[in-house]
């Protein structure tokens, strides 16, 4: 059976979704798990926005002892912020400092002694930052201080890759006015340009007056020197694969000249740059068909690239026998790199080919084992619903059951009265809760951590001493608890990266609060009034929206995109002329936008949503050049969702069609839908 089978896949999905559902349904009813209440008082709301402000100030240096003793009294009786009481006391102690005696009694243990503790200090790294610029301080009064100097010298790094602006600032404006210091450290900071991959802020190496383009100019010049002629050699190699057309017959050639010629380049050379652009030509030549040139390059490939990137080398290699439905070659590749005794180190990608691979050749039983061994170690990935379906068509007698096994928890969570919960472990959540209502990153990540590390023992009144079973329950009662809030407080990718890591460790089983957590329906009644019987699903916007902002209407990307839909302003004004910027971060009007934007692209794409996604990704234009070059070459929907070339436009069209699976799996009503065929048959 080959790979253009999948053409049923369509159908087989929508068909289980209603299956599957009712495993969940009935997992509902057998379980049940019960959160403390964590409700917050004003004053204790205040008193942690007042806090986040005392700290803002000691960062500037314009707090007074007056407000962080306000602050200190206020909080004495308070349980809650018992914690914050010893840290904000310590971080009082450095800001009194005046003598290199005080610097080295209370700063050195924190700055050079890291936290032995496993839980996670709250002001850790405040107390560092605060000691570095005290230390900058009592430098530049204590010149001659050789104590001083050698202590300030082995901190460089924190001051010039510091992403704190007031460290920053507060050292340039240091070095400017202490020639002492100006002369003491320029030495290393210059050393540090050369050596480092990191950029040097520009005032930084203005007040000590190096240029850090030049130097690095110089070095990369001296360094690439011996390389000129395998880069010439790769720029020609890759215009020829460019210009090539069917008749061209000399590729083959030019191939292996090339990898005669860069196998006598430095090893430093064929690790890094060499295997990066044979594997760029492997992907052009294979995208054209060129399959034996393509398969010289990934298998000298394999050879020369660092163990981190060496599978993807080989799935390259597995991959062009693939797309071509020939198996038994595939196979001799699974031999040859014996990726059998490999299979569970290996990533969720060669595991799933490998699998089909095993199910193409009659190898049935091994290839049953593989599919389930996907489902059961990365139940919510792409691979997995992927692996799910071929249980589902092929294997459906002994499949079902696994299936059901996997996606939906069979242990009971913990049932309980909420006065049964200690108040210790309430106060854990009410912190999260509380910097999560602030929207205060570093405290909700530490109180994260630390809440995570909580011991189990303690979070019931009455289980000091809990057996195997309990304690599972109650670790898993910890995660959902802080899922819950999280959920609740709309910190959805906190929240996303919380879940997975969980389940990757096996702290946390799929089950049906899970996936509502990880697939949250925020939004959708707004994209349901803007959609107005366009004919587009609004589970499919929601799984882009997933995707985009994890339903964060403030995200703003590195390139610009704003917004829900992740919105270019450039893009937005060509559906609504007159929108301002800061409009794209209203959820309506980005998703009417968006939405349009999505309209068109279904038109212009013949309601494939495969190229859809690709171009609300990666532009339309390319798409374009792939629908012609790459994906026409073979129609089926799993090939031209690998055959994507931009790595992050393929991981992109994956993770929506997953999003879309769950969100059509947990969604109440269950139906037929024809758009999901459409999504997945095109």
């Amino acid at each position: 059976m080959g790979l253009r089978s999948f053409s049923a896949l369509a159908i087989l999905l929508v068909y289980m979704l209603p299956t599957l559902a009712a495993g969940v349904k009935k997992q509902e009813m057998s379980s049940e798990h019960t959160s403390p209440n964590t409700a917050l008082t004003k004053s204790e709301i205040y008193l942690s926005k007042n806090l986040i402000t005392i700290l803002d100030k000691l960062n500037n240096g314009t707090a007074s002892l007056n407000e962080i003793n306000h602050w200190l009294l206020k909080t004495k009786n308070s349980s809650l912020f018992s914690e914050y009481r010893r840290g904000l006391a310590q971080l009082k102690k450095i800001k009194q400092i005046e003598s290199i005696n005080s610097f080295k009694k209370i700063c050195e243990p924190i700055i050079i002694h890291s936290n032995s503790s496993k839980r996670v200090t709250h002001f850790q790294e405040k107390g560092k930052e605060l000691c570095r610029l005290k230390l900058l301080t009592l430098s530049a009064a204590k010149s001659h201080n050789e104590y001083l100097s050698d202590f300030l010298v082995s901190q460089i790094n924190h001051f010039i890759f510091s992403s704190n602006e007031n460290i920053k600032n507060a050292f340039v404006r240091k070095i400017k006015s202490n020639s002492h210091l100006r002369k003491t450290l320029k030495p290393f900071i210059k050393l540090k340009v050369l050596k480092s991959t990191r950029d040097v802020d520009k005032k930084i190496l203005r007040s000590i007056g190096v240029s850090s383009i030049k130097v690095k100019k110089e070095v990369k010049k001296e360094d690439m020197k011996e390389y000129v002629t395998y880069d010439n050699m790769y720029k020609n190699l890759k215009e020829s694969i460019r210009n090539s057309d069917d008749n061209t017959n000399d590729l083959h050639t030019l191939v292996k000249d090339y990898i005669d010629v860069v196998s006598k380049a430095p090893k430093k050379y064929l690790t890094s740059k060499a295997s990066k652009n044979i594997f760029t030509m492997g992907k052009m030549l294979s995208s054209r068909a060129r399959y034996k040139a393509s398969q010289n390059l990934f298998e000298y490939g394999i050879k020369i690239a660092p163990s981190s990137s060496r599978e993807e080398f080989i799935f390259r290699v597995m991959w062009i026998y693939l797309r071509q439905d020939k198996f038994k070659n595939a196979n001799l590749i699974i031999n040859r790199y014996r990726l059998h005794n490999k299979f569970k180190k290996l990533n969720p990608k060669l595991q799933f080919w490998m699998a089909f691979t095993m199910e193409s050749i009659s190898q049935r039983k091994l290839a049953l084992k593989y599919y389930n061994h996907l489902i059961e170690e990365s139940p919510l990935s792409y691979y997995s619903i992927v692996s799910t379906m071929r249980l589902k068509s092929e294997f459906s007698g002994k499949g079902k059951a696994r299936i059901h096994s996997v996606l939906t928890d069979n242990s009971a969570f913990i049932k309980t009265k909420d006065s049964n919960f200690s108040s210790q472990y309430r106060n854990r959540l009410k912190l999260i809760r509380l910097w999560s209502l602030t929207k205060n990153e570093y405290f909700l990540t530490k109180e994260i951590e630390n809440t995570k590390k909580f011991s189990n023992s303690l979070i019931l009144k009455n289980a000091s001493h809990p057996d195997k079973n309990l304690h599972q329950l109650l670790h898993s009662q910890k995660l959902l608890d802080i899922s819950n809030i999280l959920r609740n407080n709309d910190e959805h990718l906190l929240n996303f990266k919380l879940l997975f890591s969980a389940m990757r460790s096996g702290d946390l089983k799929v089950s049906d609060q899970v996936s509502k957590n990880l697939f949250p329906i925020s939004y959708l009644q707004k994209v349901k009034q803007s959609l107005q019987n366009s004919g587009i699903d609004p589970l499919y916007i929601l799984s882009l929206i997933r995707q985009e902002s994890a339903f964060d209407p403030k995200a703003k990307s590195p390139v610009g995109a704003r917004g829900l839909m992740q919105l270019m302003p450039s893009t937005a004004t060509i559906y609504n002329k007159n929108v301002r910027k800061s409009e794209l971060y209203n959820p309506s009007t980005n998703i009417k936008i968006g939405i349009k934007y999505l309209k068109k692209l279904s038109k212009q794409f013949e309601n494939n949503w495969v190229y859809i996604l690709a171009a609300y990704n990666a532009g339309e234009n390319r798409v374009k050049r792939w629908e012609k070059n790459i994906m026409s070459a073979n129609s089926n929907i799993l090939v031209n969702i690998e055959d994507i070339p931009f790595n992050e436009t393929n991981n992109y069209v994956k993770y929506i069609y997953r999003n879309i699976f769950f969100y059509k799996l947990f969604e109440s009503n269950q139906k037929k839908d024809p758009h999901l065929v459409q999504l997945f048959e095109k």
